[in-house]
């Protein structure tokens, strides 16, 4: 049915901006990330470009994009291609176009399979990436962090500033 929705933060804060910690989120969650790859796999890239026109496209795109499935990298499941007649939709990465300089998540949620890894629009995805990101920033400050998964799938970041503290003399 090509049910395509975009998942952005509703501020510019909010945007992902790190490829790196969403490819370690990816990974998290048990999906690749497929770094340089143009299109996602959709309902309509099996069906020749076609929208049914059931659910509404995404505000800020056209039918026209939507049904091309462009983006500048995809995120899929492990061993399914993501080519045309396998089902395995993609999540298409893509630049925003609400808040330059940051990215948006297309995909095609009918028929479950990315919402059950992915969770529930991109909601563990989104998590992890917003854990990697903040580990990723606060090592590069010299930070030590460590990160959990718990039981409840919640994410516990432990961030010691020691060492980074110490060689400011600060403590």
């Amino acid at each position: 049915m090509s049910h395509v929705v975009i998942k952005e933060g509703e501020t510019a804060d909010q945007q992902i901006v790190d490829l790196a910690a969403l490819k370690s989120a990816a990974s998290g969650v048990g999906m690749e990330f497929r770094k340089g790859q143009t299109s996602f796999h959709t309902w309509a890239s099996d069906h020749g470009g076609r929208l049914v026109g059931d659910y509404p496209v995404p505000e800020g795109y056209d039918a026209t994009e939507i049904a091309a499935g462009d983006c500048i990298h995809a995120i899929g499941l492990p061993g399914q291609s993501g080519k045309s007649g396998t089902n395995a939709y993609e999540v298409g990465v893509v630049k925003s176009k609400k808040f330059p300089g940051t990215y948006s998540l297309l995909y095609d949620f009918w028929g479950g399979a990315i919402d059950r890894v992915a969770g529930i629009g991109l909601e563990k995805l989104r998590m992890h990436y917003t854990a990697h990101a903040v580990k990723n920033k606060h090592e590069a400050e010299g930070d030590t962090v460590l990160m959990e998964e718990l039981p409840n799938g919640e994410i516990r970041l432990n961030i010691d500033p020691t060492t980074r503290l110490a060689a400011q003399g600060l403590i």
